[in-house]
C-alpha cells in the first residue's frame, strides 16, 4: 500500500496531477505568499508561498456519497 502512495506522491511532484477515474483527481495548488500575525508576539509576518495537494472528487463519487446513481 505504501508503494501506491509513494508513486502518487512522485507523480504529483513531477506532473502536478493524479487522476483516478470514477474517484477523483489530486492536483497541486499554489498558495500565494500572504501576511499573517504571529499568535505569540502579535507581530505581522509574511507567510511564504507554498504548494499544497488538493483533492477534487469525481461526479461519480459525489453521486455515490449522496445515494444517487450516475
Amino acid at each position: 500500500m505504501n508503494l501506491l502512495f509513494e508513486e502518487m506522491s512522485e507523480a504529483l511532484i513531477s506532473e502536478g496531477t493524479v487522476e483516478i477515474t470514477g474517484f477523483g483527481k489530486f492536483v497541486i495548488f499554489d498558495r500565494k505568499k500572504r501576511m499573517g500575525i504571529n499568535p505569540v508576539t502579535k507581530e505581522r509576518m509574511e507567510i511564504p508561498a507554498t504548494k499544497l495537494p488538493k483533492f477534487k472528487p469525481s461526479q461519480t463519487l459525489k453521486n455515490r456519497c449522496n445515494n444517487r446513481e450516475d
